[in-house]
């Protein structure tokens, strides 16, 4: 009977070996599985770490860029307010021109209208200082006959 106890706790014993080997290397496996995984985790996490320092490089790019724009628009702004006072001077100015011109203009009719009277009026004296000498020749010829 002993044997028989003997032979039955020698094979529990193989078979909790055989076990406790199969859950040493199923242990193994694990741990090997466990160990692939924290690499590629390890992996994950310093791709993670480049792609956030990127997006920090970029963020801060693209925060400059907008200071960077944003004191060109104002800048421009500022031009464009320039030119366009400039400009509405100029118009103002365009305008004050075209008003004297049309001064000047009226000025000059006026002046034409005024030649034209004064050249009718001179003629006219013209007429008559031909008529007088014409009268002064003829009386004195009547006199230098009256004398003669």
């Amino acid at each position: 009977k002993e044997r028989d106890i003997k032979g039955e706790l020698d094979i529990k014993v193989e078979i909790l070996e055989q076990e406790l080997s199969d859950m040493q290397e199923t242990k193994s496996i694990i741990m090997g599985d466990l160990d692939k995984e924290r690499v590629e985790q390890g992996i994950v996490v310093m791709e993670v770490n480049r792609l956030r320092g990127e997006i920090e490089k970029i963020e801060s790019r693209h925060v400059q860029e907008s200071k960077v724009s944003a004191k060109t628009i104002a800048e421009v702004t500022e031009k464009l307010t320039k030119e366009n006072n400039k400009s509405q001077h100029l118009e103002e100015e365009i305008v004050e021109f075209r008003e004297k011109i049309e001064q000047v203009d009226t000025d000059l009719k006026s002046l034409r209208e005024v030649r034209l009277r004064i050249g009718v009026e001179l003629n006219v004296a013209q007429d008559k200082c031909n008529n007088y000498e014409s009268e002064l020749n003829e009386e004195r010829n009547g006199k230098a006959n009256v004398i003669a």
